[in-house]
């Protein structure tokens, strides 16, 4: 005895041009097939795939130079955080990559930046990269009852071609807070070529010049970011005068909303002869430019 038409599969799949849909919840129904190569072929989806690449391979890049240095402090989604920072920027350049990554710290549960104030100047000569550090303030003492501590700064730095790039770490003696607040100057090799660079600071407390070992008495943060081609150095600028010009545009206070007034029933006290001197003074300065 010959099926039931009713009771047989309903077709679900390419046929043709055509896509034939099985669909419990919107019933069986037919669609067009995409062209092939119609997205691939577009040049905002070209720009894009080539775009993940590039900022994949720099985040790549410097999580391997991290995770060599200090495999122990980073934490396990640096990559991420850091090609989170990269997607933030628009152009392609890894001087305006780099420069996103300022103030990031590369561990957020034991942090640098919070816990002491310091002045970095960074001067790029040269033959090499001079790297001055004025203590402001001593870190707390913390739960271990550190009293010393020392700086160690880690320098990166990319030159013209695609040679990998070249690292540099130097550390101060141990400070200690009783003894004042002292500055060091570092002085950096500058490689030939140097194009691109960027600057980690790491903070380590101890006990009397003795490390401790618990993770919250260290601390490592991305201090600053550079470049030695004066391309990169005008795009900076100009983009900063573009940002106060922005700024300044929207500096002016929206108009006050028309609300209707109300005046005063009656006078309860009369002003003092010292509130009207005040207001006689306000008035005679505000007549002389430079007095306010």
């Amino acid at each position: 005895m010959p099926k039931d038409i009713s009771k047989i599969t309903k077709i679900s799949g390419k046929v043709g041009d055509v896509v034939h849909v099985n669909s419990k919840e919107y019933g069986p129904h037919v669609r067009m097939a995409p062209t092939p190569g119609l997205k691939k072929n577009q040049k905002e989806l070209k720009f894009q795939q080539e775009r993940n690449g590039l900022l994949n391979g720099y985040a790549g890049e410097l999580c391997r130079i991290i995770d060599a240095a200090y495999p122990m402090f980073k934490w396990p989604n640096l990559y991420h955080r850091i090609l989170k920072r990269f997607k933030n920027e628009k152009e392609n350049n890894r001087f305006l990559l780099l420069k996103t990554l300022q103030e990031m710290e590369l561990n957020d549960d034991y942090k640098t930046g919070h816990k002491l104030e310091r002045d970095i100047l960074v001067t790029a000569l040269k033959n090499n990269i001079s790297i001055t550090i004025g203590v402001m303030l001593h870190p707390k003492p913390g739960a271990y009852r550190s009293n010393s501590y020392f700086f160690e700064l880690f320098l990166i730095t990319w030159n013209k071609t695609k040679d990998p790039p070249v690292t540099h770490k130097q550390r101060t003696e141990w400070i200690y807070p009783k003894e004042g607040k002292p500055e060091f100057v570092f002085k950096f090799p500058r490689p030939a070529g140097t194009k691109h660079w960027l600057l980690l600071l790491r903070r380590r407390q101890g006990v009397n010049g003795k490390e401790i070992e618990a993770f919250v008495a260290e601390g490592i943060q991305v201090i600053d970011a550079g470049s030695f081609d004066k391309k990169d150095i005008g795009l900076l600028h100009k983009r900063n005068a573009e940002q106060m010009e922005k700024a300044s545009q929207n500096k002016g206070r929206p108009p006050e909303e028309a609300v209707p007034l109300v005046k005063a029933k009656r006078i309860l006290e009369k002003a003092s002869q010292l509130e009207l001197d005040h207001d006689r003074h306000l008035a005679e300065i505000t007549k002389q430019p430079g007095k306010i």
